[in-house]
Parts: structure tokens; C-alpha cells; sequence
């Protein structure tokens, strides 16, 4: 036996179970065209639009003003981000009017350094038309031109900035470098005064046995030696504590890969 509510219940259920298949297919076709536009923004297109005119001096220039406003719109609703360099392709259009009828003969292409892009050229005629008509044939052959550029892979990044490099100080002195600063200024003070007693003139005396002569020449030297002797002490001085300095930056900068310093033998 059937009741009198089952029979309302039933068609109930059949329109929902309807209205649920429907709705995942039209979910389903939402979602489709953004993953499309997603995919595609990780490869933009770069292009230089090329408009040439053989109209008449006066028409060329505000025919070719007109077409390139069009055209330069068209790319931007396309995604065809504006040419940085020789390497991104060119779209060249090219109008002349014909000379045997009224209207205009359009030449468009893509080009790249090898030459023209393969399926990007061609030529189109637009017979009886005016010049409002022309932009709007020049702008579907550009449109037609655009799906055949090539596509870089990779998203565009600008090329890293490179900064320079800071001047590297040298370090302070330590107590041996100061130590041999100190000897060597002493040493040059030295050799100074020996210099300074070489350079005397030989003092003569007369005595009543014999003439004495006293010579400079030899203390002179003598002082001069040690002024020489204290040199070569400073300076060997500062030698070993730059030696040493170099040897401590040089530490400083090779770390582990983990983490610490490397294990380096000093030299003492």
C-alpha cells in the first residue's frame, strides 16, 4: 500500500538529486578558466609594435598615430608586455593603398632575429573602406599575429642588483706591531745622528811633540750600525704581527657548515 506523503516526498527528491548534478559540471567549468590564466601569467609576452605607412606625408603620419593607439590597447588586453631589447620579437604592419581600386593592402607579421616567425605573416585587403574601417582591419591582423609569438619560460624577473663590495679595513696594530713601530722610528733617529757624526770634519790639534787628529768617522759608523741594526728589528717586527693579522681575518672568515669556525693551526 502506498501512502498519501510518499507520493509527495518522491518528486522532491528527484529535483534535488538534479539540481546536484547540475551544479558540480558548472563548478567545475568556473574554476577552469582561472587555472588557464594562472598557468599562462608564469610566461609573459614581449613584444615592439611596428607601424609603417605609405599614404601621403600628412595621412601616413595621423593613419599610423591612430593604428598604434589600437594596437598598443589590443596588446595590453592581450598580456603583451612592451619590448625591453633586441631579443623580443617585433610585429611589423605595413599599409599602402592600392593603386588600381580604392582601399588599402596590409602587410603583418612577427619577427625575431632569424627572420619572420613561422605562421605569423601575411597580407589582407581592404577594398571600399575608410580610413575608421582600415583601423579596425589593422587591428584584427595584429590580434591574429599575437598567438604566434613565441613564449619565454620562467616568470620575468628583474636581473638582481649587484652591490659593491665594502672596502676591507686592515687590523689595528698589536702590542708586537706596536713594539716594532716604536723600534723602527728609534732606529731611523739613530742612523740619522750616526749619519750626522760621519758628516764632522776631522779636528787637528798642535801639540808641541806632534799634530793630533781626531777622526768622527769611526763613532759615526758605529752609531749608524745600530741605527741600521734597529731597522731591520722594526720592520721585522711589523712583518710578523701583519703576517699574523692575515692569518686571524683568514680564520675569521671559513666557517664549518654546520656552524663554528674551522679548526686552523696557528703558527706561534
Amino acid at each position: 500500500m502506498i501512502r498519501p506523503g510518499m507520493a509527495l516526498h518522491r518528486p522532491l527528491l528527484a529535483l534535488a538529486a538534479s539540481l546536484a548534478l547540475v551544479g558540480a559540471p558548472m563548478h567545475a567549468r568556473a574554476e577552469a578558466p582561472a587555472s588557464a590564466a594562472t598557468s599562462a601569467g608564469d610566461a609573459p609576452l614581449r613584444a615592439e609594435l611596428v607601424i609603417e605607412a605609405d599614404l601621403g606625408e600628412d595621412a601616413s603620419t595621423v593613419l599610423v598615430d591612430r593604428i598604434r593607439v589600437r594596437g598598443e590597447a589590443l596588446l595590453r588586453q592581450r598580456e603583451v608586455l612592451p619590448a625591453r631589447g633586441d631579443g623580443d620579437p617585433k610585429i611589423r604592419i605595413r599599409v599602402e593603398a592600392l593603386g588600381d581600386a580604392i582601399g588599402y593592402r596590409c602587410h603583418f607579421g612577427a619577427y625575431d632575429r632569424d627572420g619572420v616567425i613561422a605562421g605569423s605573416d601575411g597580407v589582407s585587403l581592404c577594398k571600399l573602406c575608410t580610413e575608421a574601417e582600415l583601423v579596425d582591419h589593422v587591428e584584427a591582423a595584429i590580434d591574429r599575429v599575437v598567438p604566434q609569438l613565441p613564449v619565454r619560460g620562467g616568470v620575468d624577473v628583474p636581473p638582481p642588483r649587484v652591490e659593491p663590495a665594502a672596502p676591507r679595513r686592515s687590523a689595528p696594530l698589536t702590542s708586537v706591531g706596536k713594539a716594532g713601530l716604536g723600534v723602527l722610528v728609534a732606529g731611523v733617529a739613530i742612523g740619522i745622528a750616526g749619519a750626522i757624526v760621519i758628516s764632522r770634519p776631522t779636528k787637528v790639534k798642535d801639540t808641541e811633540l806632534a799634530l793630533e787628529r781626531t777622526s768622527y768617522r769611526t763613532p759615526g759608523i758605529a752609531v749608524l750600525s745600530v741605527g741600521l741594526a734597529a731597522l731591520l728589528v722594526g720592520g721585522a717586527l711589523l712583518v710578523v704581527d701583519r703576517v699574523r693579522a692575515r692569518r686571524r681575518g683568514g680564520a675569521t672568515a671559513l666557517r664549518g657548515p654546520a656552524s663554528g669556525f674551522l679548526p686552523i693551526a696557528r703558527v706561534r
